[in-house]
């Protein structure tokens, strides 16, 4: 699981973080 600022994202929500 990526971890971006400290926090553990699922692959779907990095997804979203990824596409805003």
């Amino acid at each position: 699981v990526p971890c971006i600022l400290g926090i553990n994202l699922s692959d779907k929500d990095l997804l979203e973080f990824l596409d805003q």
